[in-house]
């Protein structure tokens, strides 16, 4: 085996992910979003504990594009727990992290016997960004993130809906499964 180097390492990183995203590019597309500053490589040793809230209010059902009558509505309270570390693993910034999705549901006027959930915790997201190019002085920087979801989540079709659970889970881009 030859020498193994910073070169050597990107060149495989890079022809491994074409490889592994070629099969896929034919398939149904899933999206992730990203937070300003996300591929800004804190120094190794570096820990983030970090949490997100979104509040929503939803008052209309749409089907193949049309507005539905009726008066529906649905009310989400949703906090995501990250937890972030750095570390260097053969001379590359990566940055192991988890993702935790915590929340809470409501049906509203002619949904209202969805009931109101009494909160939940959705699927565990494990990610690790690994800096193929990390030049803090000229701010260059370039990162692959893998997602790997855990179905922690609860899924009995039988109880009230909640983040995270069947059937209303969420998914990329914007469509209700």
């Amino acid at each position: 085996m030859g020498n193994l180097n910073k070169g050597s390492l990107l060149k495989a990183a890079l022809w491994g992910g074409v490889a592994l995203c070629t099969p896929m590019a034919s398939t149904a597309a899933w999206a992730t979003d990203v937070d300003a500053g996300d591929y800004v490589a804190l120094p190794p040793g570096s820990n983030l504990a970090i949490v997100y809230a979104q509040f929503a209010e939803r008052d209309a059902i749409y089907a193949k594009g049309d507005k539905q009558p009726g008066d529906p509505g649905l009310d989400s309270t949703v906090f995501i727990l990250r937890g972030v570390h750095y570390m260097d693993i053969a001379g590359l910034t990566v940055d192991p992290q988890f993702l935790l999705p915590l929340g809470q549901l409501e049906g509203k006027g002619d949904t209202h016997a969805l009931g109101k959930s009494g909160g939940a915790a959705g699927d565990l997201i494990l990610a690790a960004t690994v800096w193929l190019v990390n030049k803090p002085k000229s701010n260059t920087y370039f990162g692959i993130t893998p997602f790997v979801y855990v179905p922690t989540g609860s899924y009995d079709r039988t109880r009230p809906p909640e983040p995270g659970r069947e059937p209303l889970e969420v998914r990329a881009p914007g469509r209700l499964r």
